[in-house]
């Protein structure tokens, strides 16, 4: 990768004024002022081309993404000779990049495979692992039957169960996983499992079982994690034949992509009361209110709005994120969180 030392190029911040969400991100843009970074703002690619002249775009060397823009157009804006022909480097703020699966399959595996991509990846992650702890917790200690059993006015002395000891297992082993595995196995005495892909020797170090069949993990875990990004290979990739594997009385725990997971297999488990959940993420979002899940008993399900990332520190931590990439790229060195093209994550 070049160095940008000198002359470092713009970088064009795609938001939208009219989301909340990108209004909140600018709030701390004060995050990179000592990077003096010479940002161009455009509400979409389309819109970079109509707002300034092709001298101005031919200085742009890399792209922001803020969370939920869309890069639709934005391919053929990249390809050599057009008039983005000049972007090295392509940062989603977010840490799913499953809103440009269509450039990182298209543009960039074609014809730009040299412009670098990376993501939040880890930026987040400490808060999602606190959510998936609670929520192992919310079941583990039983937190519905404590709450009915104050509105009935009945003192319930029942045997309080532990986490020590019971298996946690993580479907997709990445920084959010390793990230909860850590806290699972120091702080509450689990054992992990992990599913991987292609497991390598980092995992081992954490991970007291690294499995490549899903059914396996499934079978030997009282909690199942799915951390999963959305891609292609994961659509529904926790099907029916998935959590029939599941023992009984186990917990499924979602806070990848809620693509990953077949909600209507899902429901069947949980409604059977075999299962309980907890749902961060859902296969449409906001969650219509024509979806089962909003039916399920208290007791068998915890639900959120995919907001267990959406913290305090959420958007310092995503330009924190940006910032290293950034002070990377311009030393022409490789990016703190890449993104495997390919695979989409």
């Amino acid at each position: 990768m070049a160095a940008y030392a000198m002359n470092f190029p713009k970088i064009a911040l795609i938001m939208r004024p009219s989301y909340a969400v990108s209004r909140e991100v600018m709030k701390r843009i004060d995050v990179v002022a000592d990077e003096n970074v010479d940002f161009v703002i455009g509400e979409g690619p389309e819109d970079l081309v109509d707002k300034y002249d092709e001298e101005e775009l031919a200085q742009i060397g890399a792209i922001l993404l803020t969370p939920r823009m869309p890069t639709e157009g934005l391919g053929k804006l990249l390809e050599p000779g057009a008039a983005l022909a000049n972007v090295k480097w392509i940062h989603s703020y977010n840490v799913g990049v499953d809103h440009m699966a269509d450039l990182l399959k298209g543009t960039l595996t074609t014809s730009r495979p040299d412009i670098a991509v990376s993501n939040g990846r880890g930026a987040f992650s400490s808060a999602l692992a606190e959510y998936i702890m609670f929520s192992c917790l919310h079941f583990n200690k039983q937190v519905t039957r404590c709450q009915q059993n104050k509105r009935d006015k009945r003192y319930d002395r029942f045997t309080m169960p532990v986490l020590r000891g019971k298996t946690i297992g993580f479907v997709g082993f990445g920084h959010i996983a390793k990230s909860a595995a850590r806290i699972a196995k120091e702080s509450f005495g689990m054992k992990v499992v992990a599913l991987r892909r292609n497991p390598d020797k980092s995992d081992s170090a954490l991970a007291d079982k690294v499995y490549t069949d899903k059914f396996e993990l499934a079978r030997n875990a009282d909690f199942v994690v799915s951390t999963l990004p959305g891609t292609p290979a994961t659509i529904k990739f926790c099907d029916e034949a998935f959590f029939e594997a599941m023992p009984d009385g186990s917990v499924f725990i979602s806070c990848g992509r809620g693509s990953a997971v077949d909600e209507a297999a899902l429901v069947k488990q949980l409604r059977s009361e075999r299962l309980y959940a907890a749902l961060d993420v859902y296969e449409q979002e906001p969650l219509p209110e024509s979806s089962e899940l909003w039916e399920v008993p208290d007791d068998r399900l915890f639900m959120t709005a995919h907001n267990a990332d959406l913290t305090e520190d959420f958007f310092q931590l995503g330009w924190e994120t940006f910032r290293k990439n950034l002070v990377r790229f311009r030393a022409g060195e490789p990016l703190e969180t890449p993104v495997d093209t390919a695979h989409g994550y």
